[in-house]
């Protein structure tokens, strides 16, 4: 305790800013946690931070790293070029120096994202120096906040559109970390590569990194629920639907509440994997709490393709073309046309005993020189494929409905029931996997835990899951 007030001797200060007190209090754990070599303390400091990014500044950030360290770089110091920091200062008593030194780093990475677009390039740069210098330090102490800090740097670098080449930087660690045997930084940088990729639509590239994730038994909600969102993403580019549907509803399930910014993405792909299987997603998923803006456009697709109108499914691409691009979807929703004609085939077929190709045409808004040879070609592929039970008359130019079964006589409800027990047989074996044995002779994991459980119950996922793709 009296080292506490030695290193922070306002810590207790009832006039000093919340944020200051919130900064003190995280070092004061981060460097408890190194002493003790505890990644439970560690963890918990960073999850405090996630916490208190949204109120970082700059200034704040630049005031306690001063305090702390002595002196932070401006933006054109050749130190953030070489990635060297000065840690000569007022606390050179700190054995952990180099730890709240990288601690720092990272704060001042996350008040520069606040800041906006014009800092983005001094958060790179800072990011960068700070990536560079855990090239040369080996200590167990850094890697959660090497983890933190690489997803920053990527992070940003994808903001000023140099992701390609913060890739070669990480490629770079992720040697560093095979040669190390550092599972954490491994796990990480594959994700993040993958992320990378994506960006620049190189699939297979993607596809291959994500088959050495696998191996990885992660106990880490964070990176299990990035590995199925990707997989999910790159299974629904592949044609893979019910695969990708699979995945992606898994990383909704995984995905903690307040990730608003994960889950949406999720709910986008998934959407999309359903309705390209010819389902219809559920009205609820579009109306969650802080979701409904972001997913008006996917709704109105939905919309379009319950009702096989091919002219609003047009008018919604058009309208949300831009939403879509940024979305990196907009390759899928062309494909969205034939699930439409899918639906309404399915709908007239139940309808109809027998119509004309015309009528048909007419109904589905399909517009072509000739609508009646274009939709008996689609119409023999539909009934080829099973998606209608009916026989096309030719000669007459229409279709005769054939006498649908029951349901139950056919194997429907056993596939389901089927698919529901696999998908309940596989959430129990992840949950058995991820049973972590509890050490009840330390004393300092049961304390840590009535902290948690005191003052920090709203912290079950990291805020980072807002900026997460």
């Amino acid at each position: 305790m009296e080292k506490e007030t030695t290193i922070f001797p306002f810590k207790n200060d009832p006039d000093l800013d919340p944020v200051y007190q919130s900064l003190n209090r995280i070092t004061v754990i981060l460097i408890a946690g190194c002493e003790k070599d505890d990644d439970s303390q560690i963890s918990l400091a960073l999850r405090l931070t996630a916490k208190l990014r949204r109120w970082l500044i700059e200034s704040i950030v630049h005031d306690f790293s001063n305090y702390v360290l002595g002196s932070f770089p401006d933006p054109d110091s050749p130190e953030l070029n070489v990635g060297i920091f000065s840690i000569e200062g007022r606390h050179d008593a700190i054995n952990y120096l180099l730890e709240v030194k990288v601690f720092c780093q990272l704060l001042m990475v996350m008040a520069l994202l606040n800041e906006g677009k014009g800092k983005y390039e001094y958060a790179l740069k800072v990011a960068f120096a700070s990536v560079v210098l855990l090239q040369y330090q080996e200590r167990r102490t850094l890697d959660l906040m090497s983890t933190r800090l690489f997803f920053y740097f990527s992070y940003s670098a994808e903001l000023v559109g140099k992701h390609g080449d913060a890739r070669i930087l990480l490629m770079d660690m992720y040697d560093i970390a095979i040669g190390r045997g550092v599972v954490v930084w491994q796990e990480v940088i594959l994700h993040l590569l993958v992320r990378s990729y994506l960006l620049d639509n190189q699939f297979c590239q993607a596809e291959i990194l994500l088959s050495q994730i696998s191996k990885f038994q992660s106990s880490s909600n964070r990176q299990i629920c990035c590995y199925h969102f990707y997989l999910g993403k790159i299974q629904t580019v592949q044609l893979k639907y019910p695969a990708a549907r699979a995945a992606l509803q898994t990383a909704l399930l995984r995905a903690p509440d307040v990730a608003h910014g994960f889950r949406i993405q999720c709910t986008k792909w998934f959407t999309l994997a359903c309705l390209l299987l010819g389902e219809i997603p559920k009205r609820g998923i579009f109306y969650q709490k802080g979701m409904v803006n972001a997913l008006r456009p996917y709704l109105q697709l939905a919309n379009a393709v319950r009702i096989s109108d091919l002219e609003l499914l047009r008018t919604t691409t058009e309208r949300f073309k831009d939403r879509f691009k940024a979305d990196q979807t907009s390759n899928v929703i062309m494909r969205l046309q034939h699930s439409a004609i899918r639906a309404g085939l399915r709908s007239i077929n139940l309808s109809y005993s027998r119509i004309s190709l015309a009528e048909i045409a007419i109904k589905l808004k399909i517009k072509s020189p000739d609508p009646v040879v274009d939709m008996e070609n689609i119409l023999a592929k539909a009934i080829r494929n099973g998606v209608v039970h009916a026989k096309l008359d030719h000669s007459r130019g229409l279709i005769v409905s054939k006498e649908s079964e029951g349901i139950y006589s056919s194997n429907d409800p056993q596939i389901a029931f089927s698919s529901r027990i696999a998908f309940c047989f596989g959430i129990h074996s992840k949950a058995v996997r991820a049973i972590v044995p509890v050490n009840r002779g330390e004393k300092d994991c049961i304390t840590l835990s009535k902290v948690t459980e005191e003052e920090l119950e709203d912290l079950i996922a990291d805020y980072e899951f807002d900026n997460l793709l």
